[in-house]
């Protein structure tokens, strides 16, 4: 395909992306078009990323996200597979509210983007309609937004994260993407009190202080820890987590679970039986274990619906012979891989 085709294809669909939120949002969405990819840019920067020597993304969705000073952003997604035939250009309209009626209005900055200092200065300006926020920026930089429930923030800074966030009293779902240069200490110092799921996205391999989550996110039913290479732990999870996901190439360090577990995840190169038993020390029930991806024993298997009273086990990509699978089956346990008739 050529460039100017794609270009001449990408600004009708953007268009169009425009026309479909018209109906459903209540600013006007008047002035020229930019596209939202890593950065913002203008329908040229977009093309020059998109198009690559007559290759283009099998699949490309558009959406409006947003009005900034008179232009109307699109937001970009797109696949990493490339084609050279024409690829397909999606028109997605604006993410719903929760209980939305046909023919509701909400605003287009109900769900926001702040990567910069247009972006920044923009937020200031509507903080009061943003109900989610896509952060680049400190988050000691950020308005008050009262309204916000869903924040995804990225950290690259030394410090903690948590305290800096704690003062949005509606915050319920927290993200926070660590960048390569990032080394966090949680201190719990300043509590997230409405904060109930949190997710930390690559952690360094070091002590970042998990001791100190309990008090930083007293109310949290959901922690996901996700590391680039070891998870370290310590101290003890509250009591009041529910779900739990340990995902890196290996864990460290010890913390104390939750007596019982509605969800636990274990996604680590490999786990001996010694070194499981250590980390459920103290658990009595799991409702679902997902040990997807994780190299364990056979053995460890065979043990682990009776010790925990386990309604479903996910043990896809860990190493067990079909037989020991077939054994757990048998038991009228749920489980994948499932190789029941059907």
């Amino acid at each position: 395909m050529s460039r100017d085709d794609f270009a001449t294809r990408l600004q009708e669909a953007a268009q169009r992306a425009r026309e479909f939120a018209r109906d459903y949002v209540r600013e006007p969405l008047h002035g020229d078009l930019l596209f939202r990819l890593d950065t913002k840019c203008d329908l040229d920067s977009a093309v020059e990323t998109l198009w690559r020597d007559g290759l283009v993304p099998v699949w490309t969705d558009l959406c409006v996200t947003g009005q900034i000073n008179g232009t109307t952003v699109i937001g970009v997604e797109h696949s990493a597979d490339l084609t050279s035939a024409e690829g397909m250009l999606g028109v997605v309209g604006p993410h719903l509210p929760a209980h939305y009626h046909k023919g509701d209005r909400f605003s287009v900055h109900r769900r926001a983007w702040c990567w910069d200092e247009e972006d920044l200065a923009h937020l200031r300006e509507v903080q009061e309609s943003v109900w989610s926020l896509d952060s680049r920026v400190a988050a000691d930089e950020l308005p008050e937004l009262p309204s916000m429930e869903v924040l995804q923030q990225r950290w690259s800074a030394d410090g903690d994260p948590l305290a800096a966030i704690a003062r949005f009293a509606a915050l319920h779902t927290l993200t926070v993407s660590f960048t390569g240069a990032a080394r966090p200490q949680i201190s719990g110092e300043r509590a997230a009190k409405s904060v109930h799921s949190v997710v930390f996205e690559g952690l360094p391999d070091q002590p970042w202080g998990c001791e100190q989550l309990t008090r930083a996110v007293p109310h949290a039913t959901s922690v996901h820890l996700e590391a680039v290479d070891g998870v370290w732990l310590s101290g003890r999870f509250s009591e009041r987590v529910e779900r739990l996901a340990l995902l890196g190439r290996r864990l460290e360090g010890h913390a104390q679970l939750p007596r019982e577990l509605t969800s636990l995840s274990v996604t680590v190169d490999s786990i001996t039986d010694s070194e499981f038993a250590e980390l459920v020390e103290g658990v009595d029930h799991i409702e679902a274990l997902h040990l997807r991806g994780t190299r364990i024993s056979d053995q460890l298997a065979v043990l682990l619906p009776q010790r925990f009273d386990i309604e479903f086990l996910d043990v896809v990509d860990t190493g067990i012979s079909r037989e020991t699978i077939d054994r757990l089956a048998s038991q009228g346990l749920r489980m994948l891989p499932d190789y029941s008739p059907h």
